[in-house]
């Protein structure tokens, strides 16, 4: 429990790739979200939150933002990952990085 990095470029092009998965019984809090392409041409991107059952509870980055080459997107907001919940993303092209901080065990 506690801070956690989650650093993540093991993904399937064109796949649906669970990037995190809260398994504490706590909530989790996403503290910064950030995607960055370290290639020279460009990518589309979407990552969400999805439930135990794999249904879409809500949208990070909507499917197809466009990610051009050497780009980085961050998000600063703070999202609660319940219990048993998960971050997915989801990419046309090899190249992506996926950066998360999170705050597990909240109570």
């Amino acid at each position: 429990m506690g801070m956690n990095g989650i650093f993540n470029n093991n993904y399937s092009v064109n796949a649906e790739t669970v990037v995190y998965t809260n398994a504490s019984d706590k909530s989790a809090l996403i503290l910064n979200m950030q995607v960055s392409r370290d290639a020279s041409n460009a990518s589309t991107i979407s990552m969400w939150i999805a439930d135990e059952s794999n249904n879409k509870m809500g949208v990070y980055l909507p499917t197809n933002t466009p990610l051009e080459a050497y780009e980085v997107i961050s998000d600063t907001d703070k999202h609660i990952v319940p219990p048993g919940h998960k971050i997915v993303f989801k990419c046309s092209h090899a190249g992506n990085y996926i950066e998360l901080a999170i705050y597990e065990g909240l109570d």
